[in-house]
């Protein structure tokens, strides 16, 4: 949900980063292709209130580059509707340049609203050529998964076939040996 509604926002704002966006709170679940109800008010809220705490730090060869607070926001209420104003920090221009951000298209990637882990190995897999294959256990580290290796095996099968029919994989399936191979969409 936060890497959806992170992608929405920088796709929202485009090339005018610092510029808040204004935006009526049902719209924006219209956007991440969610139902106008309590309990996606309730997710949308708390995907709102991590992205704000969120820390992410990038080291580079001579130091590191640190965001705090990816998206800020803050609820307005007036007669009319639900209103929420959105902010990118301007780091993020720096790092990802304008408009451009991301490969991943989002209209692929709204599919999969609800299919956490899909969302997360469609991004994980776009920073990928697919000439290699890569380990089961690799991916289930990575993803921070809390269930059993049998359970994610199983779960990263269907997650994998959620992204190609959503059209963010050409192709890709589980070997025997415990690896994934995929062709990604270029």
């Amino acid at each position: 949900k936060d890497f959806l509604l992170m992608a929405a926002v920088l796709r929202m704002v485009g090339d005018d980063l610092e510029k808040p966006l204004l935006i009526s709170v049902r719209q924006l679940l219209k956007v991440l292709g969610s139902d106008d109800g309590g309990s996606n008010y309730e997710s949308l809220f708390d995907s709102l209130k991590r992205l704000k705490s969120a820390s992410v730090v990038i080291p580079n060869e001579s130091n590191e580059i640190s965001f705090d607070g990816l998206l800020n926001y803050k609820l307005l209420n007036n007669d009319q509707a639900r209103t929420v104003e959105l902010s990118v920090d301007k780091k993020w221009a720096q790092l990802f340049g304008v408009a451009r951000w991301s490969a991943i298209a989002f209209d692929k990637l709204a599919k999969l609203d609800k299919k956490k882990l899909a969302v997360w190995l469609a991004a994980y897999l776009a920073t990928h050529d697919g000439k290699k294959p890569i380990a089961l256990i690799r991916l289930y580290e990575a993803s921070g998964a809390s269930t059993d290796k049998r359970s994610f095996r199983r779960s990263l099968r269907t997650a994998l076939e959620d992204c190609v029919t959503a059209g963010l994989l050409l192709e890709a399936r589980l070997t025997d040996d415990d690896e994934v191979e995929f062709c990604p969409v270029r």
